[in-house]
């Protein structure tokens, strides 16, 4: 599936299938045909988002 651009929703579903455990980013990589930078962004922004979310709702407690 190279084709420059990916939906939100597969990069979510491949993410999630890698924070599951359900593959390695290797497994994942040859699953869906992705370069393993990519998949690695995409991890990044998925952590870092996280963090941002687990940070807002703990000042929102203060």
């Amino acid at each position: 599936m190279r084709n420059g651009s990916y939906s939100k929703e597969f990069k979510m579903k491949v993410v999630e299938e890698y924070v599951r455990g359900d593959g390695s980013s290797i497994d994942l990589e040859i699953k869906y045909d992705i370069s393993s930078g990519l998949l690695r962004k995409w991890i990044r922004m998925y952590n870092a988002n996280r963090e941002l979310v687990f940070q807002m709702l703990s000042s929102a407690k203060c």
